[in-house]
């Protein structure tokens, strides 16, 4: 199971399309800047379009820690 983290405001660092495959939906590949990391965090938002998340777009993320490691973004929105 998945723990729910405190929601945090990204920036979109970088944003590339990913096409659909047969494995996965596509959407949008992002660099993100995320507080509490010190290095720039890798994200696919599936269905999104990369070409309305220019570099320097907020957007607030929810996040969950996995059962034993890693993060996920279990959703996100433009940022207010």
């Amino acid at each position: 199971a998945q723990q729910a983290l405190p929601a945090q405001t990204a920036t979109v660092l970088q944003a590339r399309a990913r096409p659909p495959t047969e494995r996965g939906p596509g959407g949008a590949e992002l660099l993100l800047r995320l507080p509490g990391f010190d290095a720039p965090q890798s994200v696919l938002l599936e269905q999104a379009d990369a070409a309305v998340l220019p570099p320097g777009t907020r957007l607030q993320l929810a996040l969950a820690r996995g059962r034993l490691s890693g993060h996920y973004v279990t959703g996100w929105r433009p940022a207010p």
